[in-house]
């Protein structure tokens, strides 16, 4: 996630989705912190809660789901509305969340088979 919000692509993704989002890794109890709400362009995403003090946005799933997310086999709403992944917030951004998925997706490695 993090290659997607560098550069170019990232201030394309924040034009899409302007925010500050909080997932938690629940199997893991790992949070990860991603901001695309920085004035001055420095968009990041970072272990832990980084500085971000109200998150418009907090998202919690189970790790296996996560990267099903991210390689585009589970869709945020399917999942949402399955129970699977739970959010807390601005539900405007939250529906704008497969952008930002579908940017990560662009990033990754290719599989070779």
């Amino acid at each position: 996630m993090s290659e997607a919000v560098q550069g170019a692509s990232g201030k394309s993704l924040q034009r899409k989705f302007k925010g500050t989002v909080v997932f938690h890794i629940s199997d893991t109890n790992e949070t990860y912190s991603l901001d695309l709400k920085n004035a001055q362009g420095n968009f990041s995403v970072q272990k832990g809660d980084g500085e971000l003090p109200k998150p418009d946005l907090h998202i919690t799933i189970n790790s296996s789901n996560m990267s099903k997310l991210i390689e585009g086999k589970l869709k945020p709403q399917q999942a949402f509305m399955k129970g699977i992944l739970k959010i807390k917030g601005n539900m405007g951004l939250a529906m704008k969340l497969n952008s930002v998925l579908v940017a990560t997706k662009k990033k990754l490695p290719k599989a070779k088979l």
